[in-house]
């Protein structure tokens, strides 16, 4: 049986199909574009994949999205959607050692910054 855009519409308004059931067809033929079939297979295939994107991008229009404008609550939030706190170092310890300067040491270092800088 050869796919387009003719037996895409049959389906639909057959099978009265879902979303996700859409998507799986879509990437079927995704597939089949894919795999090298003949030029006249293809162009079938084509016109039923364009017609199915165009329905699947319709019904997402229609759908509102429930996750919008949900504001978080104590009773909305769980543990599953809480965001959590990565205390993990964000990278290697420094391979410098640490110099100990007194504070004379480190105001003579400072004031020499300040030159070099400023020229």
């Amino acid at each position: 049986m050869s796919t387009n855009a003719e037996s895409a519409l049959r389906w639909l308004d057959e099978q009265q199909p879902d979303t996700q059931q859409i998507q799986e067809v879509i990437q079927k033929l995704e597939a089949r574009l894919n795999s090298g079939a003949s030029q006249e297979q293809l162009s079938g295939t084509v016109e039923a994949l364009e017609l199915l994107q165009e329905v699947l991008e319709e019904r997402e229009l229609q759908q509102p999205d429930t996750h919008a404008a949900v504001p978080a609550t104590p009773d909305t939030i769980t543990e599953q959607n809480a965001a959590k706190l990565d205390l993990s170092p964000l990278g290697e310890p420094a391979s410098i050692p640490e110099e100990h300067l007194s504070d004379t040491d480190k105001r003579k270092r400072f004031e020499q910054l300040k030159q070099q800088l400023s020229k």
